[in-house]
């Protein structure tokens, strides 16, 4: 069974949001066209992108290996044709386009089933929405709501969203999955740090800060950079420059029409 360190070592880490991190090839085929191509582009953005992928070992391509597709092997051999989704519309910007677009209800298709129907009845809920009726119902919930952080502002709070741990997606984002995760489960952060993650986003920083002070530019290797303190991958997001593709969401999504 494939796991999460397999994918990262195969493919790369999930930095930054899906247009920095759309390729699905291994990062052994990634290095050799850098390294070897000599075919040059045109588009300015091209090249850019080019030149970050040389620099961070960046791949979403984890969340398929090990979500959509064992996801959709089981629905092929179930005979499934239509799935329940838990999407909500303010948890992203593309997903509120979605629900706008497509509704509650959308047609696409599968291997196994010509007309294939995604049904996201939760849209157009709030997190409040969901509270009260979880309390109003008595509904069990993980215990991982109730644990609390400290964010950038100073503000107590309690984690609204639980990801993989090592997403590093929205990174560029304030108080971001890891800088909770940092509090929430330290020996957990620290682990991750020190499975190569950190390493990348050292190199995002080196690439991306564009000459600004901060913590990693000073560290002279990851076990530096971990002890430091204020953390200096807190607030990486705010340092590294801002651009379309550093600042893009990553929201998959598969493709269909609205019914």
């Amino acid at each position: 069974m494939k796991s999460f360190n397999w994918c990262t070592d195969q493919y790369g880490f999930p930095i930054l949001g899906k247009a920095a991190s759309k390729l699905t090839a291994r990062r052994i085929n990634i290095d050799c066209f850098l390294r070897f191509s000599k075919s040059e582009s045109e588009k300015e953005e091209t090249l850019e992108y080019y030149n970050l992928i040389r620099n961070v070992k960046t791949s979403n391509h984890c969340c398929s290996i090990l979500k959509k597709e064992p996801s959709e092997k089981k629905q092929a051999e179930l005979g499934i044709d239509v799935i329940m989704k838990g999407l909500m519309a303010e948890e992203s910007h593309s997903r509120m386009l979605s629900f706008a677009t497509r509704g509650y209800i959308f047609k696409s298709h599968r291997p196994h089933a010509p007309e294939f129907y995604h049904v996201s009845p939760l849209s157009i809920w709030r997190d409040e929405d969901i509270w009260e009726y979880i309390y109003r119902y008595k509904v069990p919930y993980s215990s991982l709501y109730d644990i609390e952080y400290t964010n950038s502002k100073g503000e107590v709070c309690f984690i609204k969203r639980n990801g993989c741990v090592g997403c590093c997606t929205d990174i560029s984002f304030r108080d971001n999955h890891m800088s909770v995760l940092r509090q929430t489960h330290p020996k957990r952060w620290e682990q991750q740090m020190k499975s190569g993650l950190g390493d990348q986003l050292m190199n995002l920083y080196k690439y991306k800060g564009n000459g600004r002070i901060n913590y990693l530019s000073i560290a002279r290797n990851i076990n530096d950079a971990i002890d430091m303190r204020p953390c200096a991958f807190d607030d990486l997001g705010e340092r590294i420059i801002s651009d379309e593709i550093t600042s893009s969401e990553y929201d998959s999504e598969v493709d269909g029409v609205a019914i």
